[in-house]
């Protein structure tokens, strides 16, 4: 699962930073209407899931990052996030690259907090790839892959295993067998 916030304010998303929106656009176009609900219960729940932030249309690009706080302030709801600099910016500039993201019709084009019942990184890491593979005389360079997967990454193997908190220790035994 992931969060997905679409804002049609042009360059909204910075590095780290403070965004609100009315409290009706959260969580408008669930994936699931039971994880929706239980959302709308626990927002503080949302905290541990990572982030797309994007734009409203189909000229601009998304950022992974992650909530940091949020607070309910009358009819608004407010949340502190960072983006993660690990990952360069993704474009988005079709209804099928949308679609990826569990994103339907009118909901491209409108402001809006939403949970997806997907795997963000997946995604994210086929859109890369992809855009690779159609520009091959673009190279991901040693400085990226080093910020992304620490120092060095071309004299070991290095595998990331993402995880809800919940799982932390069946993953931690999965490493321990990995390494």
């Amino acid at each position: 699962m992931f969060n997905l916030l679409i804002d049609g304010r042009p360059d909204i998303w910075c590095e780290s930073g403070i965004y609100s929106l009315e409290h009706q656009r959260v969580f408008e176009y669930p994936d699931d209407s039971k994880s929706a609900s239980k959302c709308r219960d626990d927002l503080q729940r949302r905290k541990e899931l990572p982030c797309l932030f994007s734009y409203e249309g189909f000229d601009g690009y998304g950022r992974v990052g992650h909530i940091s706080s949020i607070a309910c302030l009358g009819q608004r709801v407010k949340i502190t996030y960072s983006l993660d600099q690990r990952f360069p910016p993704i474009p988005i500039h079709d209804k099928e690259t949308y679609l990826k993201f569990g994103c339907g019709g009118f909901e491209c084009f409108r402001t809006h907090w939403s949970v997806k019942n997907l795997d963000l990184y997946e995604i994210v890491a086929e859109l890369l790839v992809k855009l690779l593979v159609k520009a091959p005389n673009v190279s991901i360079s040693q400085t990226f892959m080093d910020r992304l997967w620490g120092h060095g990454s071309r004299c070991h193997d290095r595998a990331f295993l993402s995880h809800r908190v919940k799982d932390k220790k069946h993953v931690s035994k999965v490493a321990e067998g990995l390494q």
